[in-house]
């Protein structure tokens, strides 16, 4: 399946830690914040500032495009942002720093 085309529920993500999991991000520490980036960086070169900004902040493709350009369309970007939280998830279990 393409990358633009998966849920979180495709990368294996219940509901429950769908929700957890943004819950979370809105309360990061600076390791946390340093993993997101990390994150980013390897599933969306290029648009990873836009992607963890959307993420911590919980802000729209829209709203981020008045204030700064993103090199791709609104639906690429949040297939990104969504495999970005499903790789920052898996790596939180990694680091043994998912507690939900």
């Amino acid at each position: 399946m393409r990358t633009r085309y998966k849920k979180l529920r495709d990368y294996g993500l219940t509901a429950d830690e769908e929700e957890a999991l943004k819950e979370r991000c809105m309360n990061l520490d600076a390791r946390d914040i340093e993993i997101l980036h990390e994150t980013a960086v390897s599933s969306a070169p290029g648009i990873e500032d836009s992607i963890c900004k959307s993420i911590i902040e919980r802000t729209g493709y829209r709203t981020l495009c008045e204030k700064q350009m993103i090199p791709v369309n609104e639906e690429d970007f949040y297939a990104y942002r969504r495999k970005t939280l499903a790789m920052f998830y898996e790596r939180l279990k990694l680091y043994r720093r998912w507690e939900y």
